[in-house]
């Protein structure tokens, strides 16, 4: 981290790395309940579980403004006439299919009557 020239960085680096070695180090002990952390080490993962959880929430909320603007882009894109025209063609089939299952249920009816 001495790489950095910004102090202010090269700060939050260090912090940042301490705090992925310490839950290395708790992570692979033999005991976690019995590792000993310095105070440092304690602050360190403490920062890095929030650094972690700001970084979870912005992903989230990045999806979800990628889905509004695709969402938004489809909508624009497709104009009412076109939305009409399928939402009556979706319609139409699916009476359609309702008036041929029901013509099948009285076909079975009666072929069952006609044979008791």
């Amino acid at each position: 981290m001495d790489c950095v020239g910004c102090e202010k960085c090269r700060l939050w680096g260090k912090l940042q790395i301490m705090g992925i070695g310490t839950a290395f180090k708790v992570l692979f002990a033999d005991d976690p309940a019995a590792v000993e952390l310095h105070r440092n080490e304690i602050i360190a993962l403490i920062n890095l579980a929030h650094q972690v959880a700001k970084s979870v929430a912005f992903v989230a909320h990045a999806r979800d403004v990628e889905v509004q603007e695709r969402i938004g882009r489809v909508v624009s894109d497709v104009d009412t006439p076109t939305l009409l025209t399928g939402a009556a063609a979706v319609t139409l089939v699916t009476a359609l299919l309702w008036w041929r299952r029901r013509k099948r249920r009285r076909k079975k009816k009666s072929g069952s009557k006609k044979t008791a």
